[in-house]
């Protein structure tokens, strides 16, 4: 049964309906939107007030590193079958709504549903308790409320979206008035031409997607008042022991760590733990790799954290309790008030009591990170028995690698390793520069890395100094070309000759360098590399030949199909570009079947721009996508 807050058991339930619109959402809501824009902007342009809001000191937010929306275009009638998070760009934290509007909390305030109003570049934007997020234009000035549908001033309710980026703004009746995060504080400001934002990130926004926090019967019951999120730490039962897990800090977005101690931040299987009940879901105990046990005990008025052999002091000291309704959670030892904190810097974990909390209310917060797919049946049922039971995915290179791209990621800095004329990491590069194949030598654990150029990833040892280029196959010594995998780990260490010699990231700059026992990497984390397969992207433009406006983004890493009916994805292509070197063929649908093998399809085999034909430009029903 889902938990209610508070502050919502003396208000009670908040009312709200949902309205729906019937207007056509390409022809009749532009003459809707040219309307409301029109009007409002005659009274905005000249205005040179814009008004803040001063809010109480916030809570640290909660952050998600995936559910990222591509594109503000995405929103349909179908939004509203979704949870969304809105973040700020510039201080990446999250709009909250409650009894008022302000960022900074975490919780489900900061969920929203998205509900269109006459097309997708609509929208009005419902708190949990069934509220709208509302603005309106006083005598001169700007506010921000939560009200229920219709009280107020309709369009009020309603943001207007500015395409062309993955982020975006939200637009209040016109594109010159626009909402921002405040510079300090959590509270928000109004730009107009005169008075603008204080940096154009501060008008940046994203979305992501948290439906997954909920069950189907969440979803459709938001905006009840209540919370009706699902909590993963009530979800632990005796067959949790078959489930590994990672608990994630809310505060630093790093891992409980345990090996010889405890501490966050390093990665390996020390992250992976596995939960034992005691009595009851609310009462577990933490199993690490080595199979030994968080442990907590209160000696002399002082707590101390140990990893411990079960029995092996006071039993009760293995014992860690859930908090209530949220899905985040505490780390409570053996009282409500006593919790596991991350430490505000460093790596290292602190207990916090009610005279020396935490440094952060989020330091106090933790979330459970299934990684049971990390392991086959037999590692998980012999987790604890000291070794890396871990599968590998480096291993799962073959000859038929070959037939694949990918990108090669930092695990310390999480870019990509580039090459082009020279050898590099950044996340401002990108393109084909980043795109590797994987050629096999002898068995998957060896392996060339080739560039889109077709030269080869070369290290050489000259007179004890190691040194990178790109060469091309068999200039120089063949066997340089080949790294070695390192077992242990689905990320993995790019092995030279050695074990002992690997590929690091550097520690500033975009660089690489090698590590050696004399001068090793500079963490752990930066001798460690995951592998990404490359997709193929298909976009649409309005212009014929793959110029003018943007209309949406398509990517896939198999065979995948898209389709809609009717809208901004039909009506404004004229032309589309593909791109990846994973791309095999895209067919693009006649809107007059919509559907596959149809006679008037077009086809683009591997990467380039389609100009549509006269059938099917403004007429695109769907497409498919075929990466190789």
């Amino acid at each position: 049964m889902a938990c209610v807050l508070p502050i919502l058991e003396e208000e009670g339930k908040s009312a709200w309906e949902e309205q729906h619109v019937s207007i056509d959402p390409l022809r009749k809501a532009m003459r809707v939107t040219s309307a409301v824009v029109a009007g409002l902007a005659v009274v905005l342009l000249g205005l040179a007030v814009a008004v803040g809001f001063a809010w109480p000191q916030a809570q640290t937010a909660f952050h998600e590193s995936d559910g990222l929306m591509k594109a503000w275009e995405e929103f349909s009638a179908d939004s509203v079958n979704k949870i969304f998070q809105i973040q700020s760009l510039k201080e990446q934290d999250y709009l909250y709504a409650d009894e008022e509007v302000t960022v900074g909390s975490f919780g489900i305030g900061n969920d929203f549903k998205v509900h269109i109003h006459n097309s997708p570049g609509q929208i009005k934007l419902q708190g949990f308790r069934g509220k709208y997020l509302y603005w309106e234009h006083k005598n001169g000035g700007f506010s921000l409320s939560l009200k229920t549908l219709g009280d107020g001033n309709f369009n009020g309710f309603i943001f207007y979206r500015k395409s062309g980026s993955p982020t975006f703004e939200l637009m209040m009746g016109s594109s010159v008035v626009k909402l921002c995060r405040k510079e300090t504080g959590n509270g928000f400001v109004v730009a107009t031409p005169p008075k603008p934002c204080w940096s154009t990130a501060a008008e940046k926004w994203t979305f992501k997607d948290v439906t997954s926090y909920y069950d189907t019967n969440g979803v459709n019951d938001f905006g009840n008042g209540e919370d009706n999120r699902m909590h993963p730490w009530e979800d632990f039962n005796e067959a949790s022991v078959n489930t590994v897990f990672k608990i994630q800090s809310v505060s630093h977005e790093d891992y409980i760590f345990a090996d010889e101690a405890l501490t966050t931040g390093s990665p390996g299987i020390g992250q992976d733990f596995k939960v034992h009940i005691h009595n009851s879901p609310g009462q577990i105990r933490l199993q690490d790799s080595r199979g030994k046990y968080v442990y907590w005990e209160h000696k002399n008025g002082v707590f101390s954290l140990s990893l411990k052999t079960l029995g092996d002091g006071n039993f009760n000291g293995f014992i860690f309790y859930r908090k209530l309704c949220s899905p985040t959670f505490e780390l409570g030892m053996g009282s409500s008030a006593v919790k596991l904190c991350r430490t505000e810097k460093g790596n290292g974990l602190v207990v916090a009591t009610p005279p020396k909390p935490c440094w952060s209310t989020a330091a106090e917060k933790w979330t459970f990170k299934d990684v049971t797919s990390y392991y086959d049946t037999n590692g998980v049922n012999i987790f604890g028995n000291g070794e890396d039971n871990r599968v590998h995915p480096w291993e799962d290179f073959s000859e038929d690698s070959v037939n694949k791209v990918f990108k090669i990621q930092s695990v310390s800095h999480e870019d990509y390793m580039y090459a082009d004329e020279a050898l590099t990491t950044s996340t401002g590069s990108s393109g084909i520069g980043n795109d590797f194949k994987v050629h096999i030598h002898n068995s998957p654990g060896q392996i060339k890395l080739q560039d889109f150029r077709g030269k080869y990833l070369y290290w050489q040892n000259k007179h004890g100094v190691f040194s990178l280029s790109l060469k091309t196959l068999g200039n120089g010594n063949f066997y340089n070309f080949i790294f070695y995998r390192k077992s242990g780990s689905p990320t993995f260490e790019l092995g030279m000759g050695s074990s002992a010699v690997k590929l690091c990231r550097k520690e500033v700059g975009n660089g690489l360098v090698v590590g050696t026992p004399a001068q090793p990497c500079f963490n752990k984390g930066a001798g460690m590399w995951t592998f990404k397969e490359v997709t193929c992207t298909v976009t649409t433009w309005t212009g014929r030949r793959c110029d003018g406006r943007k209309v949406e983004t398509y990517s896939s890493s198999s065979v995948q199909e898209f389709k809609w009916n009717g809208g901004y994805q039909e009506n404004d292509p004229k032309s589309a570009r593909v791109t990846g070197a994973g791309c095999d063929k895209v067919e693009f649908y006649d809107e007059d079947k919509s559907r596959a093998n149809y006679k008037d399809n077009e086809w683009q085999h591997g990467e380039g721009c389609l100009k549509f034909p006269y059938d099917l430009r403004e007429d695109l029903g769907g497409l498919q996508i075929w990466a190789k």
